[in-house]
């Protein structure tokens, strides 16, 4: 396949219309088109859906590259899609998208501006325009700081070594990065909702599980717990709190569970908050760092001789 054309192929599957279709670029991506019932059995994308899959993606695709181009903060982007439908014969005659963009910077000038660019780079955009009209209405939904570094999982982001280092000590950040054996940038975290999460959170299933059904954390989840954050829980030392951290967000709300943690990992002292594993204060030194660490500190010191 040359570099100007694309190329997809479609198999006929059963008795009636329903096709297999895949591109040659994704051989591993099949997708179902089908038709709804006597025609078909409705088991499958029908064209038009399809198509407005296309165009929706191709939008916000353009939009989230030029908000991040210009240096806006993503914490979540969604878009409603609705496509009005003409008889005789059967096709659009407007799509009608909502977006809604969740950003503690971007603002409605900015917004505006993305529309009006992708308009002139989406492909499936340009196929439509003067054919289809396109009406778009947008959303901006400022997210509460304080959930911001609340993780779907259960931990305290501000008590995290990553996030202390990244906002707080540019070397201890670059020590990070030499022993995860990863760029500076891919350690960079500003949090579990944040767009700037460091590379072992990025991938983070949790996160996706939990914006597939609707919660903000995993002990909202009727399979709570289930055998992925079990496993996680159990791997490392600092994961130790997480079902009474779930069971406390539930009862008092994130916002008073944060103010707990925090005070959770503060030092006695000098108030400094600091890791799980910050033994002593990273500030004045004291013994132990913080209430967690004085209560934990067994398994602490057990799951550091056996890392180095």
């Amino acid at each position: 396949m040359s570099n100007n054309q694309l190329e997809v192929n479609l198999r006929l599957v059963n008795q009636k219309v329903q096709f297999m279709g895949v591109s040659e670029s994704n051989l591993d991506y099949p997708l179902t088109l089908d038709y709804l019932p006597p025609l078909g059995d409705g088991q499958g994308f029908r064209g038009l859906e399809l198509f407005l899959m296309s165009f929706t993606g191709c939008v916000s695709t353009a939009m989230v590259y030029l908000l991040r181009k210009m240096g806006k903060k993503i914490s979540g982007f969604q878009v409603k899609a609705k496509g009005m439908l003409r008889e005789n014969p059967l096709s659009l005659h407007g799509i009608h998208l909502k977006v809604i963009l969740e950003s503690i910077d971007a603002m409605e000038s900015d917004l505006q501006s993305v529309i009006k660019q992708a308009e002139e780079i989406s492909p499936v955009w340009l196929v439509v325009k003067n054919k289809v009209e396109v009406k778009m209405e947008y959303e901006i939904v400022r997210m509460d700081p304080i959930k911001m570094t609340s993780a779907v999982c259960g931990l305290f982001c501000p008590s995290c070594s990553v996030f202390i280092a990244t906002k707080e000590d540019p070397e201890r950040l670059k020590r990070l990065a030499i022993t995860l054996n990863q760029t500076i940038e891919e350690t960079h975290c500003e949090g579990c909702r944040s767009e700037a999460k460091t590379a072992y959170c990025m991938n983070c299933t949790m996160i996706e599980c939990s914006r597939q059904k609707g919660i903000e954390f995993c002990g909202e989840c009727e399979e709570f717990p289930c055998e992925e954050i079990k496993t996680f829980q159990a791997l490392k030392p600092h994961r130790l709190d997480l079902w009474q951290s779930h069971q406390r967000i539930k009862d008092v709300g994130y916002e008073q569970w944060a103010r707990e943690m925090s005070e959770h990992y503060s030092c006695p002292e000098c108030r400094t908050l600091n890791s799980a594993y910050d033994m002593v204060c990273r500030k004045c030194g004291n013994d132990p760092s913080c209430t967690y660490v004085r209560i934990n500190k067994e398994a602490i010191v057990s799951h550091i001789s056996k890392v180095k």
